[in-house]
């Protein structure tokens, strides 16, 4: 059965409630309100994405943030915004940001490497690869193209 936003921010608000004290504790209460509303704003950014305004989606991972600026998917999301914009440096800023968020994420490190490999940055790309591949060493494409930047850095001109 599929569950609609607002039940399932309904659902996270009391589970929320339930498991931090918010009934006594004011902090608690805040924490919960933000964790909300930061979700809120992520579910809101995937609409925009499913609809293709990009911009608005940005905004919307952007209001996540400052609910929550460890949110691992909000940067990831504007990272794959920026990086489908051909804008390499703020992309790798946001997989930068998301690999601080959480440093076992494969995909943080995955696209952190390519937009490092794609700005010539290949010590750098292949020290991103080679983290995601700790992650997942089964990872076709990591290994395919940490193999590429390795490739790319010993090239010699001809």
């Amino acid at each position: 059965m599929k569950r609609s936003a607002s039940t399932s921010l309904l659902c996270l608000t009391l589970w929320l409630c339930g498991t931090s004290g918010c009934a006594t504790d004011p902090a608690a209460q805040r924490r919960a309100a933000s964790d909300v509303q930061a979700e809120r704003q992520m579910l809101q950014a995937e609409v925009f994405l499913g609809e293709g305004l990009l911009d608005s989606a940005l905004a919307a991972f952007g209001l996540a943030l400052e609910e929550n600026p460890k949110l691992t998917d909000a940067h990831l999301g504007m990272g794959h915004i920026y990086r489908q914009r051909n804008s390499y440096d703020l992309a790798e800023k946001a997989y930068q940001r998301a690999t601080d968020a959480d440093p076992a994420n494969f995909d943080a490190h995955y696209y952190l490497g390519l937009m490092r490999q794609l700005a010539g940055k290949l010590d750098a790309a292949i020290t991103a690869y080679l983290r995601a591949l700790t992650i997942d060493p089964n990872s076709i494409q990591a290994n395919r193209d940490l193999a590429s930047a390795y490739l790319q850095s010993h090239a010699t001109p001809q």
